[in-house]
């Protein structure tokens, strides 16, 4: 079966390794190449897209003839660079050597002319050139980045002065505070009150999941203690992200937005000093375009590829915490007894994943029969309901933070604990009595393909047989079958036979 390639979908560094424009330097932008307007800080050494997003508004905005908001004593009077097809991209690769050929160079004029190290060995690919989307911009990483420049320029460092668009060190605490006060729903993000450091009034720590969260859901009411002019612009682009990373996307809201995310971040050059503005907050000016060749950035992003291979070198991750269950003195006792009763390979998984989601909400079923307390009402449930002190209580003793080991003191917990046992043992009678069945039904349909197979295995001897009898014998065997043509002829002959047959028994008569 033949397989095609739509695009590739990584991260930004990625992308220039895969695609053969390097995405570093003055000429990162891969939409943009040589027609960009960066420039380097004279005292901070640092790449500044600041003052390259007017050249994308429409030709009569009142930004494009501001002095002073800008650059100064610079108006724009430009448009947008043009955006190449796949054939003039293979015109100006064509010539470079692919990386099977020799290891990628820099040629002449890199850097100020073009960012070609290599030919990308997909241009290998027949259709590649005709593609209208080849590399997608990751915008997982942009989001992140982005999110990450944000809170990094509206955190008060102690070394600088206060800015219009930063907090001071009480507001800092204050969202600190609330952020740990949060309670989301389960799986919906990680403990954000883990993030936060309310002494020094930052986050920390934070996944590209809760960075996700944060810029769409948190970012406009964390942030309005800024003044309004600094806001708006500030929820504005966590609400363009909102509408980006929705599930649907509709071309008249794509076209609204490609204008928006043009507007805003030129409203955001107007606050934000020009250090701010590095290739991460210019790449979502492309986004939109993307979003119409190819659809919804849930097909098109790393978030399903790097969630499932994520390591926490921290140990906060919650698969790297089950593994550390054994070495605690609670579990020994029903760990013992499931490994007795079903074995280390099957018990194992199964005892991890019940272990680890013990504050999973119950199903109406499992709250009828399981884990009562005396007055009926169920000891496990979900965190927001459930009293605090109640909740610290047995998550101190189900998590093994708590100092006492297990001396069987709590009548209740046994109970529960058996109830459970009792519970898992019936489910897992269950699944045996399934595979057993399933088992007995490959084995019948085995016999029958094997009394099958005897049966024409039988067959085939006994032709076998008569074939070589036939030829021991020297009787003529039968004629080979005729084709379809021969039938046809000898069909016609038979015919004209028997058409004559009958004139001459009817001149006869």
């Amino acid at each position: 079966m033949p397989a095609t390639l739509m695009w590739t979908i990584n991260d930004f560094p990625a992308y220039g390794m895969l695609s053969g424009w390097m995405t570093a330097g003055k000429l990162a932008c891969p939409y943009c190449m040589e027609d960009t307007k960066l420039f380097t800080l004279k005292h901070g050494r640092k790449n500044s897209w600041f003052d390259c997003h007017r050249q994308f508004l429409p030709p009569h905005h009142e930004f494009r003839r501001k002095k002073y908001a800008f650059k100064k004593n610079k108006s724009e009077r430009y448009g947008p660079p043009p955006i190449l097809t796949g054939d003039d991209i293979w015109e100006r690769v064509q010539n470079f050597p692919k990386v099977t050929e020799e290891p990628p160079y820099k040629f002449d004029r890199y850097g100020v002319a073009h960012n070609w190290t290599k030919q990308s060995i997909f241009w290998e690919l027949p259709y590649w050139k005709d593609n209208f989307l080849r590399h997608n911009l990751d915008v997982m990483h942009i989001e992140n980045n982005y999110f990450d420049n944000l809170t990094e320029s509206a955190n008060n460092k102690l070394l600088k002065p206060n800015t219009s668009y930063s907090f001071t060190m009480e507001q800092q605490r204050k969202i600190c505070e609330w952020v740990e006060s949060l309670k989301m729903p389960d799986g919906y993000a990680s403990n954000l009150g883990k993030k936060v450091d309310i002494e020094r009034g930052i986050l920390h720590g934070m996944k590209s999941r809760d960075c996700h969260i944060f810029m769409e859901q948190l970012l406009p009411i964390a942030f309005c203690g800024l003044p309004e002019n600094i806001w708006k612009p500030m929820t504005e682009i966590s609400l363009f992200f909102k509408d980006l990373c929705s599930s649907t996307l509709r071309v008249e809201n794509l076209v609204r937005m490609a204008k928006n995310i043009v507007v805003i971040s030129n409203k955001l050059e107007k606050i934000l000093p020009p250090r701010f503005f590095d290739v991460m907050e210019h790449l979502p000016i492309h986004l939109v375009h993307e979003a119409l060749l190819g659809g919804p950035v849930q097909y098109r992003w790393m978030h399903p590829f790097e969630r499932p291979n994520r390591h926490d070198a921290t140990g906060n991750d919650r698969v790297v915490q089950s593994l550390s269950i054994f070495n605690q003195p609670e579990v020994q006792p029903f760990l013992d007894y499931f490994v007795s009763q079903y074995g280390h390979d099957q018990v194992l998984p199964s005892f991890i994943t019940w272990y680890t989601n013990w504050d999973r909400p119950f199903t109406q079923e499992e709250n009828k029969n399981l884990w009562k307390q005396s007055d009926g009402e169920p000891i496990r449930g979900s965190i927001y309901g459930y009293p605090e002190k109640a909740y610290q209580k047995k998550k101190s003793w189900y998590c093994g933070s708590s100092s006492s080991s297990f001396d069987g003191g709590d009548k209740e917990t046994i109970s529960a604990m058996e109830s459970k046992i009792a519970y898992l043992n019936a489910e897992l009678a269950v699944v045996a009595e399934r595979e057993k069945k399933r088992e007995e039904k490959e084995r019948k349909r085995e016999e029958e393909i094997a009394a099958a197979n005897e049966v024409e295995n039988k067959r085939y001897a006994a032709l076998q047989a008569q074939l070589i009898f036939l030829f021991e014998s020297g009787n003529i065997l039968p004629p080979c079958p005729a084709t379809s043509d021969e039938n046809d002829k000898s069909d016609k002959e038979s015919e004209g036979d028997e058409n004559g047959k009958a004139d001459k028994e009817s001149e006869s008569d």
